[in-house]
């Protein structure tokens, strides 16, 4: 997990890699950067900023593949006065599937470990979807606990 809004994302340093934990219950990532936004024109300029960062690379299919998937949460607070309201909007961007044939990623070793990747973070994340609309308690995969607890509160059960 890396942050793209923090200072070293940029400039062509490697990006510090920043640990998730389990909460007991959810899942928090330590030393992520919170920007404070004040208009609509203001979070554009964040998610670009954090889009410029993200890592891309060229294939046959699009000359600009995203390589990552990108969450962004947007916690939003408002009041009218008597009552102050809170709630929180979670943006996902996922790195699309590849088609290694048709992408070319299968002739460049780096972008087929990352097509790799990419397909299996898909597919783990297809079981944690699965796993929270069955509306029946049971196990969920171990490889994939840390996506279903992180999604518990995007996908209502």
């Amino acid at each position: 997990v890396y942050d793209l809004l923090a200072d070293d994302a940029g400039g062509g340093a490697a990006p510090k890699q920043l640990a998730v934990r389990d909460t007991g219950g959810t899942v928090a990532v330590d030393g992520l950067q919170r920007r404070r936004v004040r208009t609509a024109d203001d979070a554009d300029a964040v998610l670009r900023a954090a889009s410029a960062r993200r890592h891309t690379a060229a294939t046959k299919s699009n000359a600009t593949s995203s390589r990552s998937h990108c969450l962004f949460a947007l916690h939003v607070s408002g009041t009218n006065g008597v009552d102050q309201r809170q709630g929180v909007l979670n943006l996902v961007d996922l790195a699309g599937s590849e088609r290694l044939a048709a992408s070319g990623s299968g002739d460049d070793p780096a972008l087929l470990r990352e097509a790799q990747f990419i397909n299996k973070s898909l597919s783990a994340l297809g079981d944690v979807i699965n796993a929270l609309a069955k509306k029946i308690p049971g196990h969920v995969p171990s490889a994939t606990e840390r996506e279903y607890r992180a999604l518990q509160g995007v996908v209502r059960r």
